[in-house]
């Protein structure tokens, strides 16, 4: 699988790194990714490995993982020097998802919510 790994901290407005289905992703110490009006990091569709150990931060998400509750094989690892933030929701995984936290995942409303089920409207986790 083809991998991201940012080498310079960015701010900006709207998703400041999106995952095409199967790109992975690693963040590594003192690398920032801010939005200033949406998502940090958005990981569409399935098979996505985010490692952070750096700072994802955005108004609505940090990360936004998953294109619906269909996707599978999704893994997002947190180090412990990582943080994850958000003014809504830290984290918000769709699907058949994996979480290894041992650093911060902190929202203002939420910080971590989960989308899971193929049936019906969705089942909500928080």
């Amino acid at each position: 699988m083809p991998a991201l790994m940012p080498t310079t901290n960015v701010t900006r407005r709207g998703t400041v790194l999106t995952l095409e289905d199967g790109w992975d992703a690693f963040i590594t110490r003192r690398i920032t990714l801010t939005s200033n009006s949406g998502a940090a990091l958005k990981a569409e569709g399935s098979d996505h490995l985010i490692r952070v150990h750096g700072y994802l931060s955005g108004t609505t998400y940090g990360i936004d993982m998953g294109a619906g509750r269909n996707a599978t094989g999704n893994v997002l690892e947190v180090n412990a020097q990582g943080d994850v933030l958000a003014a809504f929701m830290a984290v918000l995984m769709r699907g058949t998802s994996r979480l290894v936290n041992s650093g911060e995942i902190t929202g203002s409303a939420f910080g971590l919510g989960l989308q899971t089920g193929a049936k019906g409207p969705g089942d909500w986790v928080q």
